[in-house]
């Protein structure tokens, strides 16, 4: 691993409470890709 590489692991929390992720990880990124370069102006 490198610094600043990150893995997420949701063990803890679907343990904690009943309510498992809806969106793929693939989805949620490329979602995340459109809302920034719709509002690209408001950020860089």
């Amino acid at each position: 691993m490198e610094p600043g590489d990150y893995i997420s692991d949701l063990t803890k929390l679907t343990s904690a409470i009943p309510w498992p992720p809806q969106t793929s990880l693939t989805e949620a990124i490329q979602r995340t890709v459109a809302f920034y370069r719709q509002y690209r102006r408001h950020y860089w």
